[in-house]
């Protein structure tokens, strides 16, 4: 990761004691590992989200070739 070309997250201080807790206790080395690894997991689930699945893509196909409406 590029960890010297980054910007600054702000938590409350609420989040960021339970953020750091959690991170210690899952065996993160920082709580910044622990929130880059939150957020890219979030993000890739959203992309993920936005693929269409196996399904439709095969309903998708037969309705191009006719046999579905």
């Amino acid at each position: 990761m590029a960890w010297w070309n980054r910007d600054r997250v702000r938590l409350s201080g609420e989040l960021y004691r339970r953020a750091s807790a959690h991170a210690a206790h899952a065996g993160y080395s920082s709580v910044d590992e622990f929130v880059e690894h939150c957020v890219s997991k979030e993000v890739d689930r959203e992309n993920a989200s936005d693929k269409p699945t196996d399904d439709e893509v095969l309903r998708s196909r037969l309705r191009g070739l006719g046999y579905v409406e």
